[in-house]
């Protein structure tokens, strides 16, 4: 049998690095953490244990995706508004799925931010490495000025970066006690070469 669990927490435990990809990866895993959510809940509903706050998250949410839908409905070009507002409810689903998964285990939210920190050293090496040899490690060509990294021929290393810190610094504080000296050296290189590399964005 599948483990509905075991499939949404890897996936959610990936999303970081799915995010050098691009916007696909992030949005599909996102998607399928939402639909496997849903499956376990539907399944399971006479075990439901969210309490009325969740309860409260569901209606403020879905008056905000309402809110989005009617905005849509009176925008200039319709159709290409719907495409970011239509489908926005999965980040409702998700954001519910999230708490759960967490609760079933544990664990998950430390391995989010290992791979997560590991992605970040990567995506600061490379970016680094572009800044002074005009190329990264792909050969892909440093525009003057700017730096792509692994993102390619897309200018948004720095946003990346800055944008994921603030939740890395959030991560690592909820869980330093439990990490060695070496770790935490790591992680403050990390953080410093991040730091370094949004300035040197161009962003």
């Amino acid at each position: 049998m599948i483990n509905i669990n075991l499939i949404s927490s890897f996936l959610l435990i990936i999303i970081i690095p799915s995010l050098v990809t691009g916007p696909f990866l992030p949005d599909l895993f996102i998607s399928i953490i939402g639909i496997l959510f849903l499956l376990k809940y539907f399944i399971n509903i006479k075990k439901n244990q969210y309490n009325l706050s969740i309860n409260k998250f569901i209606i403020f949410f879905f008056i905000f995706y309402a809110l989005i839908i009617i905005s849509s409905l009176f925008s200039e070009n319709i159709f290409h508004s719907f495409e970011s507002s239509l489908f926005y409810f999965r980040f409702g689903v998700f954001t519910l799925a999230v708490p759960y998964l967490l609760l079933e285990n544990k664990k998950i939210l430390n391995y989010f931010f290992i791979v997560a920190l590991i992605t970040f050293f990567i995506v600061c090496l490379d970016g680094l490495y572009e800044f002074i040899y005009g190329h990264n490690i792909f050969n892909n060509k440093a525009f003057p000025g700017r730096i792509a990294g692994l993102f390619g021929d897309e200018w948004v290393i720095g946003s990346f970066l800055s944008r994921i810190l603030p939740i890395m610094i959030c991560l690592y504080l909820i869980h330093q006690n439990k990490y060695n000296n070496y770790f935490k050296l790591f992680f403050i290189i990390t953080i410093i070469l991040s730091i370094v590399t949004i300035s040197l964005s161009g962003e």
